[in-house]
Parts: C-alpha cells; sequence; structure tokens
C-alpha cells in the first residue's frame, strides 16, 4: 500500500519464487513431514521432535545457502582424520544440520517455506512490473554476486523497474564468494553503503 514506508532495501531477495526453489521448499517440507517423529505435525503432543528431518532438510537448503566455490575451496575432498574418516564437508553439514534441528521448530520451518513458495510481487497487482512501479518510495537494492539461492539476475529486474531506486536501473552488487550466506556476513558493508 502506497505510503506505508518511507525508504525500502531489497536484500538479495527475489520478485517471485522460481520453480527451482518451489521444487527445493517442496523437497524440505516433505524430508521434514517423512520423519515419524513429526507425527503429522501434532510431535509436541507426544513429547517429540522431528531433527532428523529437520537437520536433512537445512542439509538441502545449505546447497543454495552457500557458493558453490566457496564449498569446493573450503572443504574440497579432504578427509575429516587420516585414517579415512567422513569428508570435512559431511562433518559440516552433520553438524551444521543437528545444530539447526536442535534450535529450530518444525512447524514454523514448513510455514516458512509455504511463504517463501507463495512469494510473487506481480501475484493480484497485474505483473511483477506494474508492482514495482508502483511504488516510488526511495529503494535501495542489494545483490550477491555468487548467490545461488536467490540470483542477481531477480535484483536486477527489481532495480530495473523501480522508479524509487536510488541507484538507478542497477542495484549494488555485493561481489562476495559466500553466496547468500553473505547476507549475515556482510552486514556491516550494507550498513556502509
Amino acid at each position: 500500500q502506497q505510503g506505508r514506508a518511507e525508504r525500502v532495501a531489497v536484500i538479495a531477495a527475489p520478485w517471485a519464487t522460481t520453480a527451482e526453489q518451489l521444487a527445493t521448499n517442496t523437497m524440505q517440507t516433505e524430508i521434514v513431514k517423512l520423519d515419524p517423529d513429526f507425527r503429522d505435525g501434532f510431535y509436541r503432543r507426544f513429547g517429540t521432535r522431528p531433527r532428523a528431518g529437520l537437520a536433512l532438510a537445512r542439509q538441502v537448503g545449505m546447497l543454495q545457502y552457500r557458493a558453490r566455490d566457496e564449498i569446493n575451496e573450503r572443504f574440497g575432498r579432504s578427509r575429516q582424520d587420516v585414517d579415512g574418516g567422513p569428508y570435512a564437508i559431511e562433518s559440516y553439514f552433520r553438524a551444521n544440520g543437528a545444530k539447526f534441528a536442535d534450535s529450530f521448530d518444525a512447524n514454523s520451518f514448513i510455514t516458512l517455506g509455504g511463504a517463501k513458495s507463495s512469494h510473487d510481487i506481480g501475484r493480484g497487482r497485474g505483473s511483477p512490473e506494474c508492482a514495482l512501479r508502483s511504488s516510488t518510495a526511495p529503494l535501495l537494492v542489494f545483490g550477491i554476486e555468487s548467490d545461488r539461492l536467490f540470483p542477481l539476475d531477480h535484483q536486477r529486474f527489481i532495480a530495473a523497474h523501480s522508479p524509487g531506486n536510488v541507484r538507478g536501473d542497477e542495484p549494488v552488487v555485493l561481489g562476495s564468494g559466500h553466496g547468500h550466506a553473505a547476507v549475515l556476513i556482510a552486514q556491516a558493508w550494507m550498513g556502509r553503503t
């Protein structure tokens, strides 16, 4: 609605969820629901938590949050120990998944995935271009060069069709090799921009 915000920042976000993202969201949701401890979403009633499903769903998501080159450079094919133990990337993904599963609620995860899947700024507004043109608030669009989750072409589209974009037709591009995770890593840089 017009006049609700004085300024807007779009930080590594798409104008709509892509088919690939929809597929990943669906897969992550199904992984959580297949965990026997999910119990049709009533796990709290039974005193359980679908930790294994949440951990695996998080690992699937991490493939999109991190840049391909970053994962290869950081871990390569190295093993956790010299005796042929698990690959370092396996240990990293398992640890990150377990930590996430201990701290996040499964039904909240599914709800957020559904919200992400339904995202489309053009829905009910004629088109995404019409929706973007209707906002005249000053807008600063950030994109991340190596982002696989929400690729830079989405921020370029938003910037090109937003009359209030303070940088003209282009987004501010962060040249980070950390993928979408750079949103958290480069907060100081974004604050200075």
